[in-house]
């Protein structure tokens, strides 16, 4: 893990694996073209370009905010395949381990003024950021974020268990979230299922998707992984068991009238595997 170390009157630095993780603050943010990355920084290590950088740094001079910080775009080398593998298995943990966690809502200008309100309408509620891969709470609009993102209050909180909700109801949470690279979509669900694989960009959102799931069969029995509805059905003679994307658990989401699927799982009966021979 690396973070950056910001200190007064100086440039923030990057420190890599230290010896004990430090409190350190989050930045999310959505990603555009030309973000800076691990490589900028070492091609231009005295002068820090990063605008999200230095405004958290004229945050922290006015908050008690920490010394240190971690950024996904800065911290972590994507020219380094066991690297990234390593770092997108642990996402969720760094976000869920930090003491705070700001977020950067490119899309919501300083003069959009207009009140969030209980259903996060305006430019807040319809800010990309809530469309990315991975997301964080916060206590004071977890009304707003819990109808923007149809995960419910206590799991925003975490006065409730990830494992006491269904599968079918965690993947709908992602079922309108966007990333930028097509496979992350799968990737940025394994701690939230529990399960690691190996990151294989080029493999598509399909593969990718799929090995998430078989992933999930092996250590759950959960049979409302099967719960799910065909974007296609012109070609559903061609689906099996298994869901394409999470966009196809939409409609078993909190709110969206399907009455079938608990929010509790079920775990009556093991997955069981058999060996089918088709004669003539």
């Amino acid at each position: 893990m690396r973070l950056f170390i910001t200190l007064p009157a100086s440039e923030p630095f990057l420190i890599s694996n230290p010896s004990s993780t430090p409190n350190y603050a989050a930045l999310s943010h959505t990603w555009f073209q030309k973000e800076v990355t691990f490589q900028d920084l070492q091609t231009i290590p005295h002068h820090f370009p990063s605008q999200k950088i230095k405004s958290y740094n004229r945050l922290k001079e006015s908050t008690a905010s920490s010394t240190y910080i971690w950024n996904d775009t800065c911290c972590i080398d994507k020219t380094n395949s066991a690297e990234v593998s390593e770092e997108i298995s642990s996402m969720f943990s760094y976000y869920a381990g930090s003491g705070v966690c700001y977020v950067y809502l490119v899309d919501v200008g300083t003069t959009d003024n207009e009140p969030i309100g209980v259903h996060g309408g305006g430019a807040f509620g319809e800010s990309q950021w809530f469309k990315r891969g991975g997301i964080g709470t916060k206590a004071t609009l977890s009304n707003v974020i819990k109808d923007v993102t149809r995960v419910p209050i206590d799991v925003l909180l975490g006065h409730t268990d990830l494992a006491a909700t269904s599968i079918a109801r965690r993947m709908s949470w992602a079922a309108d979230r966007a990333t930028t690279k097509d496979e992350d979509i799968a990737y940025c669900l394994m701690d939230l299922f529990v399960v690691h694989m190996s990151v294989l960009y080029g493999e598509g959102i399909i593969r990718a998707f799929l090995r998430l799931q078989e992933e999930i069969i092996k250590y759950n029995n959960d049979p409302t992984i099967s719960v799910w509805k065909s974007e296609d059905q012109d070609n559903t003679y061609e689906l099996g068991l298994l869901a394409r994307s999470p966009s196809e658990f939409v409609s078993t989401s909190e709110g969206a009238g399907h009455e079938k699927v608990s929010i509790k799982p079920y775990h009556d009966q093991p997955w069981t595997t058999y060996n089918i021979i088709f004669a003539p």
